[in-house]
């Protein structure tokens, strides 16, 4: 009996689990690449997201993402200067998380999110995805402190909404789909 609860426990643990991170920041950075920009209805690929980072987003992530893209960024000439981030607009009940990612510049003063246990208390940033670039960080949309922008939803279920902006993932996104957390679609 203690082994079926324990099998059905991590059954509901993995499906409340739906926006946690499992592949790699470069295989994450690849679907992000591909379908960031598609991501956005109106196609210019400006996007509002919860500002985040995986396990392992230090010098060897920003290197793994800028390899990834063979180094064709011309911000990888200074990773050094640069944190890897993702800019998280939704994450869906099937779908799982849109991740958007980003060279985040380390003077940016950005405080990144841990979605395990809320959205609350982060930074959100505006980017600009592009086909088969690294997302451009343009600026952070709001702090901690500020209601620019906030999460709407459930910690595993939601997206960000910033009335501020006129933005609001409900209007503004394509529905995605992903695998592991990687973009692997975009329904236009």
């Amino acid at each position: 009996m203690k082994k079926i609860y324990a099998v059905v426990m991590v059954l509901i643990l993995g499906m409340l689990g739906g926006c946690a991170n499992i592949k790699s920041a470069a295989e994450v950075s690849i679907g992000s690449m591909k379908y960031g920009q598609a991501l956005t209805k109106d196609d210019t690929g400006i996007i509002y997201g919860a500002a985040m980072e995986i396990d392992g987003s230090g010098a060897d992530a920003v290197k793994s993402v800028c390899d990834a893209n063979k180094n064709i960024d011309s911000r990888c000439a200074h990773q050094d200067d640069y944190i890897l981030g993702f800019a998280v607009p939704a994450c869906g009940f099937n779908a799982g998380r849109a991740q958007i990612a980003t060279l985040i510049p380390k003077d940016a003063k950005v405080k990144v999110c841990r979605p395990i246990h809320s959205f609350t208390g982060c930074t959100y940033i505006k980017v600009k995805a592009e086909q088969g670039k690294i997302a451009s960080f343009i600026e952070v949309a709001s702090t901690p402190d500020e209601t620019k922008c906030e999460w709407s939803g459930l910690i595993n279920v939601g997206g960000v909404v910033c009335p501020t902006y006129n933005w609001d993932y409900r209007k503004n996104l394509r529905d995605y789909s992903t695998f592991f957390q990687v973009l692997t679609g975009v329904d236009k």
